[in-house]
């Protein structure tokens, strides 16, 4: 199986369309995996406890926007996946990065390579994304591939617009009427997720 990068990203946008809940759309886009390819990762990644990880993720998020909040400058969020060393160890964690200047059209997501906001507590520290990625790393190739790119994505897409709805409308906009909100590698391929906006929140 090769690596088709844009079939798969229209799974993880499929997913996000149907507007499901975390677990559920994590569900969804395992079944999609072990149609691609038999893995006992998938079964492993589907025991796991998302919404104990949203939790925390909650709390992160709060601290940091109350502690360290956007500039009003700002027009976009970007939450970035990565892959750090924490404590000599390989992993995979989201950030908190935003952007004054922001283009919808932007598919490279270049506007979110120069940062405007970059608070120091900004790496998440996601059990959910270290489990999965020391997870599909395990499995052979190309499930490992193609659970680090779909599963990966689709998790921190999935939490970061639950996260939406948790956290105050205040911290994430300020006095701002409406910002910007995307998730992606920091290779630049991501999804764009319904902006912050007053009325949502």
């Amino acid at each position: 199986m090769e690596h088709d990068l844009f079939a798969w990203h229209i799974e993880v946008s499929k997913a996000l369309d149907a507007q499901t809940s975390v677990a559920d759309g994590m569900q969804t886009l395992l079944a999609f995996c072990s149609k691609q390819y038999r893995s006992k990762s998938w079964g492993r990644i589907g025991d796991l406890d998302f919404d104990s990880d949203v939790a925390d993720l909650e709390k992160w998020l709060t601290g940091v926007l109350t502690k360290e909040p956007p500039p009003s400058s700002l027009k976009a969020f970007w939450f970035g996946i990565f892959f750090p060393i924490y404590d000599g160890e390989a992993s995979c964690d989201t950030y908190l990065a935003g952007a004054s200047e922001f283009d919808p059209d932007d598919e490279s997501f270049e506007w979110a390579c120069v940062p405007d906001y970059f608070p120091d507590g900004r790496y998440a520290h996601s059990k959910i994304l270290h489990e999965i990625y020391h997870t599909v790393k395990r499995a052979r190739s190309p499930a490992s591939a193609l659970g680090e790119y779909i599963l990966c994505l689709a998790y921190t897409a999935f939490a970061v617009r639950e996260l939406a709805k948790r956290v105050n409308s205040k911290l994430w906009l300020g006095k701002s009427k409406q910002r910007a909100l995307a998730v992606g590698f920091d290779s630049g391929d991501g999804v764009l997720l319904d902006p912050l906006s007053r009325s949502a929140g």
